[in-house]
C-alpha cells in the first residue's frame, strides 16, 4: 500500500512538473507581433524574436535575431525612416537601432536622453525620427493631453 502511495505521489510530482513546462514554453512562443511595408516587394514581420524578410508573394527571403539586430528582446515597433533607414524597438530596450532597409545593417543607436518622459506616455498615436546635422530629436504626439513633447536623444 505504501509503495502504491508513493508511486502515485511521484507520478503526480512528474505531472505538475510537465504542466509547469508545457505552460513556460506556450509563454516563450509569441507568434507574429509586428507587420511593416518596407516597399511593393518587401514586408518585415516580427515573429517571436525574429524578423522575417517576406517577398510580395509571402514567400520568406531571410529572417535576423533580435541579438544580430541590437536588441535584447523581440521587435515590439519598426518605422520607416529617411534615405532607406527604419528604426526598430524592443520593449526590453531603451536604445533603439536605426538600419538599413536593404540589408538589415546597423547605422546608428539611439537612446533617449529623458526616457521617463517617454515611457510616461504610452497612448502616442505617431512617432517621427526628425534628423538634424548632430542632434537627433523624436517627436511624439499625445492625443490625450493635446500636448507635443520633443526629446532630445543621442
Amino acid at each position: 500500500m505504501r509503495t502504491l502511495a508513493l508511486a502515485l505521489l511521484a507520478f503526480a510530482l512528474a505531472a505538475i512538473a510537465i504542466v509547469h513546462y508545457a505552460a513556460q514554453r506556450t509563454v516563450a512562443i509569441q507568434g507574429p507581433g509586428v507587420l511593416q511595408v518596407i516597399d511593393a516587394q518587401t514586408v518585415w514581420l516580427g515573429v517571436n524574436t525574429d524578423l522575417w524578410i517576406l517577398d510580395a508573394q509571402g514567400h520568406r527571403k531571410s529572417r535576423k535575431t533580435a541579438t544580430e539586430l541590437g536588441l535584447q528582446g523581440s521587435v515590439s515597433n519598426i518605422a520607416l525612416a529617411p534615405a532607406g533607414q527604419a528604426l526598430l524597438t524592443s520593449r526590453k530596450d531603451l536604445a533603439w537601432q536605426v538600419v538599413n532597409t536593404t540589408d538589415l545593417s546597423r547605422v546608428r543607436t539611439i537612446v533617449p536622453l529623458d526616457f521617463t518622459r517617454f515611457r510616461r506616455h504610452k497612448s502616442t498615436s505617431g512617432l517621427k525620427l526628425l534628423e538634424r546635422k548632430r542632434t537627433h530629436l523624436v517627436k511624439m504626439t499625445v492625443p490625450a493631453d493635446s500636448i507635443v513633447k520633443t526629446l532630445n536623444v543621442v
